[in-house]
């Protein structure tokens, strides 16, 4: 427990959300997506709409978050809430669903 919470203390100090996870910030942060359908919900050829149930994975190296597992009790993986790293702001334009109880985009 003891290298687990300096191991988070030290890559979390100073550590600042807003600042792309890149050493040199010249460079550019390359961003995976995958969009991964899982259910067909819906298709209405008249009306032109498709309705699937589905989610988006999404992949980037953050070069703040390395370490030297020996340095840590050979820990090789943190696990961190999405809100404590910076993470890539992604809009989904053309959404539509009908049913306000089951989608977050309108």
């Amino acid at each position: 427990m003891f290298y687990a919470k300096k191991m988070y203390h030290d890559l979390f100090s100073g550590y600042d959300t807003r600042v792309r996870p890149v050493i040199n910030q010249s460079k550019s942060v390359y961003v995976n997506t995958k969009f991964v359908p899982m259910a067909l919900v819906e298709f209405d050829s008249a009306t032109q709409k498709l309705s699937m149930l589905a989610y988006i994975r999404i992949h980037w190296v953050d070069e703040q978050m390395v370490w030297k597992p020996n340095t840590y009790s050979g820990r090789a993986a943190l696990r961190a809430s999405l809100h404590e790293l910076w993470n890539p702001k992604i809009v989904l334009h053309k959404v539509y669903h009908h049913d306000k109880n089951t989608c977050c985009f309108k």
